[in-house]
């Protein structure tokens, strides 16, 4: 029974060698396994800290970028309500140059009016004096004829026969208004 204990024996122990040779290689398996995966999440922590380092940088230009952005924003802002304002006062003070212009045309026009109505009148007065002066340059006339034809009688030898006469003119067709009215004027003060 030796031998069979021995054997038994003999046999347990490369058992338990296989067995924790098994074991050993489970556990260096598993540390290799759990090595690689502290390494890679190592890493992809590394990976990731990097990522968001660079997010933080980049989240910190988009922030400076949005205050320049939001400072230009607000001087821009300005300027659009002083151009608006600007803008309104030109408005307005194209009305008034409009309402102005249009006084002005409708004035002007009333005063066009007034200056052909005030030449119209002028005209007429302008004939009717010139008719005048006309009528009292012939009146003038007559009277010159008539006191150089008395100064011609006055001097004549025969100014008793011709005192005493008539003088007949004959009667002429009218050719104008103007010349019968002068005819009939010298007619009465012959």
């Amino acid at each position: 029974m030796n031998t069979f204990v021995l054997f038994t024996s003999s046999r347990l122990d490369r058992s338990y060698l296989y067995t924790m040779k098994l074991f050993l290689l489970f556990l260096y398996y598993s540390i290799k396994y759990y090595e690689e995966r502290v390494d890679r999440l190592e890493k992809e922590w590394r990976d990731f800290r990097l990522s968001a380092e660079a997010a933080n940088d980049k989240i910190a230009t988009l922030e400076q970028r949005v205050q320049i952005l939001t400072k230009e924003k607000q001087t821009l802002e300005r300027k659009l309500d002083q151009n608006n304002n600007k803008l309104r006062e030109l408005q307005k003070q194209l009305a008034e140059e409009q309402e102005i212009s249009r006084a002005l045309q409708t004035n002007q026009n009333s005063w066009h009016a007034k200056y052909k109505l005030l030449e119209q009148q002028y005209k007429e007065y302008k004939d009717s004096k010139e008719e005048e002066l006309n009528s009292v340059k012939e009146e003038l006339h007559d009277i010159m004829f008539y006191m150089h034809a008395q100064t011609k009688i006055a001097e004549s030898v025969l100014k008793d026969e011709i005192a005493g006469g008539t003088v007949m003119l004959p009667e002429t067709p009218e050719p104008s208004s103007s010349s019968s009215h002068k005819n009939r004027r010298r007619k009465k003060k012959h």
